[in-house]
């Protein structure tokens, strides 16, 4: 039961990072630098 518990914050952690990284990379899109 610990290891499920775990997994999952360790899944939401990673999710929100990549949002964070999502929503960074659309910001410099906006800003006009390239990739």
């Amino acid at each position: 039961m610990m290891s499920l518990l775990m997994i999952l914050m360790l899944s939401k952690m990673l999710l929100m990072m990549i949002m964070k990284l999502n929503s960074l990379s659309f910001l410099l899109e906006s800003l006009g630098w390239p990739r």
